[in-house]
């Protein structure tokens, strides 16, 4: 028993790398996962309004098939499984389907508009903002029912103020 290997050691044996659980687990075919991940590269934001009316959707509706894939995607990415992106973490992930030159022009800008509160890494959340197609998840019945969670005096319309009164109610 004195000879034997810990779990930990054993699991970094290069037999098991062969046969990562993380590898296998992640069963989503490779032109969907690239489509996940093209669109990460491309993420944009036009405004902060925007950036919390995303954040408020994507927080609030059910998980679908999409959302699950890319939860795979993240939890493969996130190699040392704190539930945090480092941006080592996404660059190196990143690196697995697009050409290094491409990774590093956009890797600081992914990771500035993606760890918006600044704490150093991303979270599931910020990434799946940025993979999730914005076009289905800003669909009219999505914004409704976040104009509706804004428009708190159903006054029709939405006030700087109430989007502080909203977001300070929330937490």
């Amino acid at each position: 028993p004195k000879k034997r290997l810990s779990a930990a050691k054993a699991l970094k044996h290069p037999w098991f790398e062969k046969f990562s659980a993380k590898s296998l687990y992640m069963n989503i075919e490779e032109k969907k996962v690239l489509k996940y991940l093209k669109r990460l590269m491309n993420y944009e934001i036009n405004t902060k309004f925007e950036q919390m009316v995303l954040a408020f959707i994507v927080h609030n509706i059910p998980p679908s098939k999409e959302s699950k894939d890319i939860l795979k995607i993240f939890r493969v990415f996130n190699t040392n499984d704190d539930c945090k992106l480092s941006q080592k973490e996404l660059e190196e992930g990143l690196l697995r389907y697009f050409r290094k030159q491409e990774v590093e022009e956009k890797i600081n800008d992914i990771f500035l508009l993606l760890d918006g509160a600044n704490h150093g890494y991303i979270e599931f959340e910020e990434f799946l903002r940025a993979c999730l197609d914005k076009k289905k998840v800003l669909c009219n019945e999505n914004l409704v029912y976040a104009f509706n969670f804004f428009d708190k005096d159903n006054s029709g319309k939405i006030t700087v103020e109430k989007v502080k009164v909203a977001f300070s109610e929330s937490n």
